[in-house]
């Protein structure tokens, strides 16, 4: 029984001392913590995207930290006038801690861009180019459509 209780430990200790030491790097090295309030998780998660702020550890450099920060608007805006909103209010709000540093984001899109009159003409010379007109009638754009850039990227 005791010869048991022994083989047990030796075999559990390596795996204690991995899970202490995972425990360890992960306070050592977290992440600090970016709030975005104001926005669904779509157009969130596409604010994070370009966000190069919620990349940055609790022990980056203050001054890295705060440049960031600084940037960070211009980051936001990016993301949302990629999907159509380009009067958008953003208030921030950083915070340093003596272990960590937070920063918070409540943003206000405003309404997006529609589309309201629509006209595209492509000037062939009178050439018909089955192609190109392919690729115009897959990439149409129509009235009341949201403005989009990656929908006429990908055209």
């Amino acid at each position: 029984m005791r010869a048991s209780t022994n083989r047990t430990w030796t075999t559990a200790l390596p795996q204690l001392m991995l899970v202490g030491l995972l425990w360890l790097g992960s306070v050592f090295c977290a992440d600090a913590q970016v709030t975005i309030s104001g926005v669904e998780d779509p157009l969130r998660d596409n604010i994070l995207a370009y966000m190069r702020l919620d990349d940055e550890p609790c022990d980056a450099p203050i001054w890295r930290v705060r440049r960031l920060f600084k940037d960070a608007d211009e980051q936001v805006r990016d993301a949302l006038e990629v999907v159509g909103f380009y009067d958008a209010t953003i208030d921030k709000k950083l915070e340093l801690g003596d272990t960590c540093w937070a920063a918070s984001f409540a943003i206000a899109p405003g309404l997006p861009v529609v589309l309201r009159d629509v006209s595209v003409r492509v000037d062939t010379n009178g050439i018909r180019d089955e192609e190109l007109e392919k690729a115009v009638h897959a990439c149409e754009l129509f009235e009341g459509d949201t403005l989009q850039h990656a929908s006429y990227d990908a055209c």
